[in-house]
């Protein structure tokens, strides 16, 4: 499936999940927490989205009742993948809105989770989280900004308004996303598989 980044309101985007989890989005979409591989789950997502800015509360922003992505295929943080049954994960093709989808730097988040271990009450989570908030920009913006195979800034000066670079790129959705959305790509070790049939 080639990406759709060139098309109005559309763009292509990838998540990774459990073969197992396929029939039921095939009828359902996908829908938050189910199957998602990123690390930072849990306990740490309740803390970081509790200093999210009130513009993405809005937007339906959240690391906790989000779906996960990547932008690219090139750019898979497969270190998430670690421990996993890689012959058992696919990677699905996800079609967006580019202007309600968020790019956010996930690298970022080991801040928080180091803060929380062993600094939570001098307010390390809290700034960690918000300096992760902070890098949050549009995927239609991340398009145009950012070099998609290393998330370097095009424009060598910077204006203080977006980060130089993204490290972890990922993408937040808004869930849900319907099946109609939802191709079927390849496996995790890049064999081509057949596309989710469109509802």
């Amino acid at each position: 499936m080639s990406d759709k980044i060139n098309t109005p309101n559309i763009d292509t985007v990838y998540h990774i999940t459990d073969l197992a989890h396929l029939s039921s989005i095939e009828d359902h979409g996908l829908i938050s927490g189910a199957g998602e591989l990123e690390v930072m789950r849990g306990y740490v997502d309740e803390v970081v989205d509790g200093f999210r800015p009130e513009e993405l509360v809005a937007r339906g922003i959240s690391r906790t009742d989000g779906i996960y992505a990547h932008p690219s295929l090139e750019r898979l943080h497969r270190g998430s993948l670690r421990g996993r049954e890689l012959d058992q994960l696919i990677t699905l093709s996800v079609e967006v809105d580019p202007d309600a989808a968020m790019v956010l730097d996930a690298a970022r988040l080991k801040d928080v989770a180091l803060g929380i271990r062993y600094s939570h009450r001098n307010g390390v989570p809290e700034r960690a989280a918000r300096w992760y908030w902070d890098s949050a920009i549009t995927l239609s913006e991340y398009r145009k900004l950012y070099n998609q195979s290393n998330g370097v800034r095009l424009n060598n000066s910077l204006d203080g308004t977006h980060p130089p670079f993204y490290k972890i790129p990922e993408v937040l959705i808004p869930d849900p996303v319907g099946p109609e959305k939802v191709s079927w790509v390849a496996s995790i070790l890049g064999k081509k598989s057949v596309a989710l049939a469109t509802k």
